[in-house]
């Protein structure tokens, strides 16, 4: 019984430790900036939201144009296009695809170009001609998505052992916080790893693209 107190009280710290990432909204600028919200109402124009930490307070709106995308508490996301950029005269516009610039590379994955936030699509697109660049992107991306996927299931599989098993030996108790343990240790060395390639490509991009 000690055994499964200890397991679950030690999920409970690792899950505080996430819970952001799930709690709320989030609202992630073409600045870069982020806030956590609670999203109410998204119109043409405007997006309506409350503060996540003052969820009785007053309603906020923002530009949708100065919005990249929303990350919902469920975990969908909705991008949205830059509309100002669609309602500029042709000899006026200027898309990620066309614009030059050295790229930058920001935690936690994020690749810039003169302050405009590319998406995968776009990344891909610049990094055509540069295929060590590309595989650098690709193979971090994949190593992001295994790492997440390895985190979620050490989680669920720990929180399964809590919930269906009343009262495990303190042998099986140990083994399953040795397992839990070596996953999640797994999932965040996968998880930086693959930073470190995508940051990679960007770099070799840059050098064979000098601006």
């Amino acid at each position: 019984m000690k055994t499964l107190s200890w397991l679950c009280g030690f999920w409970l710290v690792l899950f505080s430790f996430s819970s952001d990432l799930y709690s709320q909204d989030v609202i992630l600028l073409r600045t870069g900036d982020e806030i956590k919200a609670t999203v109410n109402e998204i119109s043409n124009d405007i997006i309506k939201y409350r503060k996540f930490e003052n969820p009785t307070g007053p309603f906020y709106t923002i530009s949708k144009s100065d919005v990249f995308m929303i990350k919902y508490e469920n975990g969908t996301r909705e991008v949205f296009e830059n509309t100002d950029a669609t309602t500029k005269p042709k000899n006026q516009e200027t898309t990620a695809n066309e614009a030059s610039g050295a790229l930058t590379f920001k935690k936690p994955q994020s690749v810039y170009q003169k302050d405009l936030l590319l998406i995968p699509k776009e990344i891909r697109l610049k990094y055509k001609d540069s295929d060590g660049a590309l595989k650098y992107y690709n193979k971090g991306t994949q190593f992001i998505k295994t790492g997440k996927i390895l985190a979620g299931a050490s989680l669920a599989a720990s929180i399964s052992v809590g919930l269906l098993v009343k009262n495990p030996s303190p042998v099986f108790g140990w083994t399953a916080v040795g397992f839990s343990s070596a996953s999640l240790i797994g999932s965040i060395w996968i998880t930086v790893n693959g930073r470190h390639k995508i940051r990679k490509s960007v770099e070799l991009y840059n050098s064979q693209n000098p601006q």
